[in-house]
């Protein structure tokens, strides 16, 4: 318990650089996501239309993290949420899947961390 108190206070510790928010809309793929919750460390997305393709996620968010705190965020994913990783993905028990970029962001120290809901491959 005490190992999983460290994480969470390392992913959530406050970065004090300033930056502007995300951007309100996102187009992936042709599909419109609308941000519901925008801040400048994290921002969650709600899928708008296209809603009968089952690979969209019906909502994803995006947060940066610098990589020490992606790594115990990693660590925590594996021990505590039994996510295992897979194409590139880490896949959690709740179909949530989470997955980094090498994309650093201007204003924080850190790279872009995402999290995709509620996507289905049906195999169509």
């Amino acid at each position: 318990m005490k190992n999983v108190i460290l994480v969470l206070a390392v992913l959530f510790a406050t970065q004090t650089q300033a930056q502007k928010k995300f951007k309100d809309t996102r187009v992936v793929h042709g599909v419109t996501y609308r941000a519901a919750y925008n801040s400048p460390e994290k921002v969650m997305y709600i899928q708008q239309d296209h809603f009968d393709f089952t690979l969209a996620a019906d909502s994803f968010s995006i947060q940066v993290m610098n990589e020490v705190q992606w790594n115990a965020y990693v660590e925590f994913l594996v021990r505590e949420e039994d996510a295992f990783f897979r194409n590139g993905l880490y896949h959690l028990p709740n179909n949530e899947q989470v997955f980094n970029t090498k994309k650093e962001d201007e204003f924080l120290d850190g790279t872009y961390i995402y999290h995709l809901f509620g996507s289905v491959d049906t195999g169509q």
